[in-house]
């Protein structure tokens, strides 16, 4: 219990400094990734949905306190994603790397839609032309983070 709280702090810790530092420098055109949204999806895939909903919140938390903008939208979005994201992983047969890029890419479109219902962004085309790239972008940066994350989690305990 206290190691996965301590784990998804760490990986939540880590995908913000990520986000602070690389993000924008790692833009592809329109589309940059989502580091903490990423984390917060592949953490939540084989947990709980309470767990997940936990997750989210803090990535929302994280999120809202990077971008220094609509901390309720964001942490709503990411909430009701998270649990959002538990669910349809678990609808699939097969569970590894491919099903968590596509989730993580339903996950970031579904994220940005609710964001755009609650924060009513200006620019609603250009929202989601970024929000486009963002979920291919999420779910190719997807892959590589699940594998890293299932590693770790089959790593040895020590002590």
């Amino acid at each position: 219990m206290i190691w996965t709280f301590l784990s998804t702090a760490v990986w939540l810790i880590c995908a913000a400094g990520l986000q602070a530092a690389l993000s924008q420098r790692l833009a592809v055109g329109w589309a940059q990734p989502d580091f903490l949204l990423i984390a917060a999806v592949i953490l939540s895939l084989q947990r709980s949905p309470q767990a997940a909903s936990a997750t989210g919140f803090f990535a929302g938390l994280f999120s809202g306190a990077l971008l220094n903008e609509r901390m309720t939208a964001l942490v709503i979005s990411r909430t009701l994603v998270c649990v959002l994201s538990v669910k349809v992983y678990s609808a699939f047969l097969g569970r590894g790397a491919l099903t968590a890029a596509v989730v993580t890419a339903v996950a970031t479109l579904a994220a940005g839609v609710i964001y755009l219902l609650l924060a009513l962004e200006k620019d609603i085309l250009g929202w989601l032309a970024d929000t486009m790239g963002a979920a291919i972008y999420n779910g190719v940066v997807a892959v590589p983070a699940y594998g890293l994350h299932r590693w770790l989690s089959r790593a040895p305990s020590r002590g």
